[in-house]
């Protein structure tokens, strides 16, 4: 590739195995999708080759480790009381007076 930067426009992908079925190559963009995976380090094998040369490829392996997923849940307290909200202010008039007049 004479030192041309590798995209998807220049370069096909491939996956050509996985030690994980949720872990899966993603071809349009050539990024590595973890779906739910159990905790444990996995093995994504994929192929590149040169679109103008077909003959040009290259096999590598990307690793992925993924974490344990801990919970750490704590006792807590607290209290709920009843809120209280401002009092609307509401406008009386005298009668036979207009809105207009007391506002």
């Amino acid at each position: 590739m004479a030192g041309v930067r590798a995209t998807t426009t220049n370069v096909a992908i491939a996956q050509t195995s996985s030690t994980n079925a949720g872990i899966a190559l993603n071809v349009s963009d050539g990024s590595v999708n973890v779906a739910v995976t159990p905790a444990g380090t996995y093995q994504l094998t994929y192929r590149m080759c040169d679109l103008s040369n077909a003959a040009n490829c290259d096999d590598a392996t990307v690793t992925v480790t993924v974490n344990p997923y801990i919970v750490h849940a704590v006792n807590d307290a607290g209290w709920a009381g009843f809120a209280t909200a401002p009092m609307p202010r509401i406008a009386i008039r005298p009668p036979h007076q207009s809105w207009c007049e007391t506002m």
